[in-house]
């Protein structure tokens, strides 16, 4: 199966949804009904909350063996959490730009760490995000479900220097008569200051250029 979503950044429209390979085999929307776990998609938002407490890409943050401590549950009762990068490597010093841009996730940790969970949960909500987020360390790693559409259209905001814009599927409803019964008006939200969104653009367009995409 698949699921695609297209957002034009400036208006909201969504150009193309996807939900699934064959409507008549299984009508189940992965695009607006599936919640699955963003991942490393997530970390932007955390990386975000960091920028306007005016951590800069430069910073140095160490990307080295780490213990946290975590409230138990029934699947780490000790609260002992030690996170590992995805090429069970540490890479020392590295700056903020090199973090997200090989999306190291020991580092992203101590950035979470740093800025504060509900601090990275209140950017989110702000770009867009709206299922539930779990208040806890690991939010960072995107281990919270969420559905294509909404972290699509948080997204957006990024796109469009710092303002979202409500997605919509429908732009006016006519009536047999031709007379319009609905048309839809672009609901325009400050999501993030437009220097930050800047600054995360020219960040993320280094996965492109130098990190894991």
């Amino acid at each position: 199966q698949a699921a695609l979503v297209s957002i034009d950044p400036r208006n909201g429209n969504i150009k193309a949804l996807v939900g699934g390979v064959d409507f008549y085999k299984s009508k189940f929307n992965r695009a607006t009904q599936a919640k699955r776990q963003p991942g490393s998609a997530f970390k932007p938002f955390v990386y975000t909350a960091a920028m306007e407490q005016g951590i800069s890409p430069g910073t140095i943050l160490q990307d080295a063996p780490t213990t946290f401590h975590v409230y138990p549950n029934q699947w780490n009762p000790n609260g002992i959490w030690q996170p590992m990068n995805f090429d069970r490597r540490f890479n020392g010093a590295v700056t903020v730009r090199q973090a997200l841009e090989k999306s190291l996730n020991i580092p992203a940790v101590k950035l979470q760490e740093q800025v504060g969970i509900q601090t990275t949960i209140d950017v989110a909500r702000r770009m867009g995000i709206t299922s539930h987020l779990e208040p806890g360390l690991a939010i960072c790693l995107g281990v919270s479900e969420v559905s294509l559409l909404e972290l699509t259209s948080a997204y957006t905001a990024f796109a469009n220097s710092g303002i979202r814009v409500e997605p919509t599927a429908i732009l006016k409803i006519d009536n047999r008569d031709g007379v319009t019964i609905f048309k839809h008006s672009v609901e325009e939200k400050r999501a993030i200051d437009p220097n930050i969104a800047a600054v995360m653009v020219d960040m993320m367009k280094g996965v492109i250029a130098r990190g894991t995409a």
